[in-house]
């Protein structure tokens, strides 16, 4: 899998828009009425799990004014209990224009070992993620990397061989030096219930991740 960007701009809930005169204009700029506290709060009540939910409170903290954590900023000792199901990837090519963006895993909790069955440390996502889901996974780090966009999202695991098992993940984009989309931080949640089912059937890509 892998993600080709135009411009990549950094911004909180929000994507820079070229203008016709050549210069750059966010949309927070252009559209004031997004307010990124209020779109923080209805991103948040998208979310399914509570452990979902305390890591998007921990890197919300860590956004300031409109922009977006380094991962200076992320320390896992701050979220032991959610170490298992966390992974933090990395965006080959950041800030690079029209190029393909491979994304490898660079720490992945035990728990995704045991959901994919094998250790994906060091892998890039196209060489152990289920081809079905490409155009899926496109999709989500086309918002997180080119957009700047926290997405979240629920998947059965049917395609790994876990029939009744859901995962309900947690992307959150983290910046460089140079304000470039360099890290996505990831939780990855499994749940086996007909809630999680009921979610699944009841929920379009769409909106998991518009």
């Amino acid at each position: 899998m892998s993600v080709e960007l135009g411009q990549i701009e950094a911004g909180r809930f929000h994507a820079s828009q070229q203008l016709s005169n050549g210069s750059q204009e966010t949309a927070v700029q252009s559209r004031a009425a997004q307010n990124p506290v209020e779109q923080a709060a209805a991103f948040k009540a998208q979310l399914v799990t509570a452990e979902q939910r305390q890591l998007f409170d921990y890197w919300d903290a860590r956004c300031i004014g409109d922009g977006l954590p380094k991962r200076a900023d992320i320390d896992p000792i701050d979220f032991p209990r959610l170490l298992p199901s966390i992974s933090l990837l990395e965006v080959e090519n950041a800030g690079q224009r029209h190029a393909e963006h491979r994304v490898k895993v660079r720490l992945a909790g035990t728990r995704l070992r045991d959901m994919y069955g094998r250790e994906t440390t060091g892998l890039y996502l196209d060489e152990f993620l289920p081809q079905q889901s490409d155009s899926y996974w496109t999709a989500a780090f086309t918002r997180v990397i080119s957009q700047g966009k926290p997405a979240q999202g629920v998947l059965s695991l049917e395609d790994l061989g876990q029939a009744g098992t859901f995962q309900f993940w947690l992307r959150l984009p983290l910046v460089d030096a140079e304000g470039n989309i360099a890290m996505v931080l990831g939780l990855d949640t499994l749940l086996v219930s007909e809630k999680a089912r009921v979610a699944v059937r009841n929920t379009s890509l769409e909106s998991l991740i518009a």
